[in-house]
């Protein structure tokens, strides 16, 4: 049980750091870029500035404007951000796989992680991704299982981990989400590995009523990016430990808009701590 235990901090600590940092893509890509009187809607860059560092996301699109790689290069806070996601669609531009090549994972000997994401085609709905890392002769499985309600939403994604050599998966985290006026205003992380649902942690979102350059719908789940579903903008980030308070921490927002109503700039306040970073945004 010990053996099983620690294998479960070790995954945790590997997904949980891998996460990316706050961007923004243009996920349903219905809209054309620019030329003529159309003003440009696609999102292709975005620049982050904290004192002497920065941080630039790009993104690239095949020719049906599906966005199938995200590159980040830069630091923040003089740590090295660098993060790459190449997205795999099938013809008809669902995501079969993506592959994340992280500096982290690169540090701790992992070349790359390669999620597999399957989708039924009947329901037209994402169901569930499966993702294999190896490390220090270790190999841990974690399969995210999305639950939806009767709209087809998604309200809840279960996260499993399973260790071959142990047998089995076992159900280790569990997210639920809250929504109003198509965006995520809330979501709750219940651990489970202690084998009871403890409510950990808490995010909370606040919105203004523009359009935000990230729309992917479900597919955001697909890729374990939940705040790509929202169609407006943040403001307000309220994140919430519920085992240690100490550790809460709040983001304020404040955009300038272009004609299209997207940001086209942003001041990212975190409090406490008084960082402040400066991000513009590139379409077309």
């Amino acid at each position: 049980m010990r053996i099983r235990i620690a294998l479960f901090t070790l995954a945790s600590i590997i997904l949980f750091s891998c996460q990316k940092e706050a961007d923004y893509a243009n996920g349903n890509n219905t809209s054309g870029g620019g030329g003529g009187n159309t003003p440009a809607t696609t999102l292709v860059r975005t620049v982050s500035k904290n004192g002497a560092d920065s941080v630039v996301t790009v993104y690239t699109y095949n020719a049906s404007k599906k966005l199938i790689n995200e590159k980040i290069t830069g630091k923040s806070q003089g740590i090295d951000v660098g993060n790459e996601y190449k997205y795999y669609r099938n013809a008809s531009g669902i995501i079969t796989k993506f592959v994340q090549i992280n500096v982290d994972l690169a540090s701790q000997g992992i070349d790359s992680v390669t999620t597999i994401v399957n989708y039924n085609s009947s329901s037209s709905r994402y169901t569930s991704t499966v993702s294999t890392i190896t490390y220090s002769g270790f190999t841990v499985l974690d399969s995210t299982v999305f639950l939806y309600d009767a709209s087809g939403k998604v309200i809840e994604s279960d996260l499993y981990l399973g260790i071959p050599l142990l047998g089995g998966y076992d159900l280790a985290v569990k997210f639920k989400y809250i929504y109003a006026n198509g965006n995520i205003t809330q979501y709750d992380v219940y651990d489970l590995t202690s084998g009871t649902e403890d409510h950990v942690a808490t995010t909370k979102y606040t919105f203004d009523n523009k359009t935000s350059p990230i729309i992917f719908n479900n597919e955001a789940f697909a890729i374990g990016h939940p705040d790509w579903v929202s169609v407006n903008n943040a403001t307000k980030v309220e994140l919430l430990d519920l085992t240690d308070p100490t550790n809460n921490y709040t983001i304020a927002i404040a955009y300038n808009y272009n004609s299209t109503n997207r940001p086209v700039t942003s001041i990212n306040t975190t409090t406490p701590g008084g960082i402040v970073d400066n991000v513009t945004y590139y379409y077309q």
